[in-house]
């Protein structure tokens, strides 16, 4: 709030500390906290590049919005990953937004949440969000769209190494195929990416160093 307050915006941003157990939070003293003011188009592009994911997130919460915000925006009805439906037009309608520099929202991991759930054709909702994001961006910031790409990329592959451990029935193999369209070097690199980005690079030199030899 006093960040939203110092710098007028009508949004306020922090990162997400997720947990399971209270005895795996880290609290933050005041003094070791601080506030920023960055333009829109500089938090879309680390909340889509998802490189600072303690401060920047595409979810809903940990953030502050004035109410005049969603005066035209709303969360669909009935929709996966509605977070990503909105976002983007929320943080749009703001010229900058403030940043706080530590994740002070609390965020508890639901085992039996619906996200938590196996696979099914309503997860798909994360993809078509993915490209009404990329539509967004292609319109209003297309210098930073690859941004966007990349969430959509990463959103394929999560969704796919879900897949793989459902019993695929008639009913997903639109959505196999869909999510399948990847070339397998750019699916292993992803899967890799997760774990440490610097060990895809080293890979992919690698790769190509010894293709042309």
């Amino acid at each position: 709030y006093k960040a939203l307050i110092k710098y007028d915006t009508k949004m306020s941003v922090c990162g997400l500390q997720r947990f399971s157990n209270v005895n795996e939070i880290i609290p933050f003293e005041p003094d070791e906290i601080s506030i920023r003011c960055e333009t829109t188009k500089s938090v879309l592009e680390h909340v889509f590049y998802q490189d600072q994911q303690d401060i920047y997130s595409i979810a809903a919460c940990g953030k502050l919005y004035k109410k005049e915000l969603f005066i035209n925006i709303q969360f669909p009805l009935g929709r996966l990953n509605e977070d990503m439906a909105v976002i983007t037009d929320l943080m749009m309608n703001c010229r900058n937004i403030a940043v706080v520099s530590k994740p002070i929202y609390y965020y508890r991991i639901n085992t039996n949440s619906i996200t938590m759930k196996k696979f099914s054709s309503q997860r798909m909702d994360a993809i078509i969000f993915s490209f009404k994001i990329i539509s967004d961006l292609n319109n209003f910031y297309p210098d930073i769209v690859n941004s966007a790409k990349v969430l959509l990329f990463s959103r394929s592959c999560e969704l796919l190494t879900i897949a793989r451990y459902t019993s695929l029935s008639n009913e997903f193999k639109a959505e196999k195929k869909v999510l399948t369209k990847a070339r397998v070097q750019a699916r292993c690199a992803a899967l890799i990416s997760f774990f440490n980005i610097s060990l895809v690079t080293l890979i992919l030199k690698n790769v190509r160093r010894i293709r042309y030899k």
